[in-house]
């Protein structure tokens, strides 16, 4: 399997046009979480699993970036 794929469970604070704000339940850490067609049934002020791969951004300013995976490529990788 992928060593960027990870299993994350966040709640989902906000979004904009181009990723849906969330705070791990755990750790607490703040990620930016890519939209997509697997992030269409997430909503604000819930929270879900899922499994995404990690990406940083930004110079001085550095953005943790989810990109979501869909589960059945995720069983596949395996």
């Amino acid at each position: 399997m992928n060593d960027n794929l990870k299993l994350y469970r966040c709640v989902f604070l906000k979004e904009n046009n181009e990723f849906i704000i969330g705070k791990d339940i755990f750790n607490e850490k703040v990620y930016h979480i890519r939209k997509s067609e697997e992030t269409e049934g997430f909503k604000i002020g819930t929270d879900n699993s899922f499994y995404a791969e990690k990406e940083m951004k930004g110079i001085l300013f550095k953005k943790n970036i989810l990109k979501v995976i869909n589960y059945n490529k995720v069983i596949e990788m395996a």
